[in-house]
């Protein structure tokens, strides 16, 4: 169990902040806490999945008849925890000087989760 210790005005400062483009500061003065990073993963969570359609740029939201949008709302929790996953993961390959052997300075791909499967479809930059 992950232990949360939510505070609303800290939310609220994140939210602004990216809703103005501001840069988002440590809210504790000793520095980054797991609860803050949290936090502020939260906050930018909220704020990719409430610009759902934006996500899908391959598709023309207009013509995609409403059954296979609701279909796609859907498939868009799991796709962005991919996502995030994925971001997560190259990210520790940053921190493990380990990215540079298998991908170039800006990588591209589209990500997929289907059936607890997630599956990534390398579009360049990788080596």
């Amino acid at each position: 169990m992950i232990g949360i210790n939510f505070d609303k005005s800290t939310a609220e400062r994140f939210l602004e902040c990216i809703e103005r483009g501001q840069p988002i500061e440590c809210p504790n003065a000793a520095g980054w806490t797991c609860d803050a990073m949290l936090a502020l993963a939260g906050a930018l969570h909220f704020s990719v999945l409430s610009h759902g359609p934006q996500l899908y740029r391959n598709w023309d939201w207009i013509q995609v008849p409403q059954e296979h949008k609701e279909a796609l709302d859907e498939q868009l929790f799991g796709d962005l925890a991919g996502a995030i996953e994925y971001y997560s993961h190259l990210t520790m390959l940053v921190n493990d000087e380990e990215y540079d052997a298998q991908f170039e300075d800006q990588h591209r791909a589209g990500l997929s989760v289907a059936d607890g499967q997630t599956t990534v479809h390398p579009f360049d930059g990788t080596k």
